[in-house]
C-alpha cells in the first residue's frame, strides 16, 4: 500500500497539478489531506466531501463523498477495485482527486491532487 500526502491550501493560485506521485494498478493507495487556512494555520471543516475521476477518459470512478467525522488531517483510502485500468492499451492513466470543504462561517476551499497509475501488463 502506498501512502501520498497532499496538503490542501486555500489559495488555489498555487495548486498545480503534481504528477510525481505514481500507484501501480490494482493497488490500494491512501492519500492524507491536511487543512490549512489562508496564514498556513491548521483548520478543522466543517465538511469535506472529495471525488475520483480518469482524466483522459473522463470517467468517474467515484462520485462526491463525504469525510466524517472531519478533521484537519484525514487519510482517504482508494481502493485496488478504483486503482484498475480502464484500457489495457494505456501504459498509464492519470487520475484526479478533487477536494471541497468549507471551514470557518462561509468559507470554503478547493483542491485537485493529480496522479498516474501505471499500468504493469502483468497483472490478471
Amino acid at each position: 500500500m502506498r501512502k501520498i500526502i497532499f496538503t490542501v491550501f486555500l489559495i488555489l493560485l498555487f495548486a498545480m497539478p503534481l504528477y510525481s506521485a505514481e500507484v501501480n494498478e490494482d493497488s490500494t493507495a491512501v492519500l492524507t489531506l491536511t487543512f490549512k487556512d489562508e496564514t498556513d494555520t491548521l483548520v478543522v471543516p466543517g465538511s469535506i466531501y472529495y471525488r475520483i475521476d480518469d482524466v483522459p477518459t473522463k470517467t468517474q470512478i467515484r462520485d462526491w463523498t463525504a469525510i466524517s467525522p472531519p478533521s484537519s488531517s484525514v487519510d482517504v483510502t482508494i481502493t485496488d477495485v478504483e486503482n484498475a485500468i480502464l484500457k489495457q492499451t494505456h501504459q498509464y492513466e492519470i487520475r484526479l482527486v478533487s477536494v471541497y470543504f468549507t471551514y470557518a462561517t462561509g468559507k470554503k476551499g478547493t483542491a485537485d491532487f493529480i496522479y498516474n497509475l501505471v499500468n504493469l501488463d502483468r497483472i490478471p
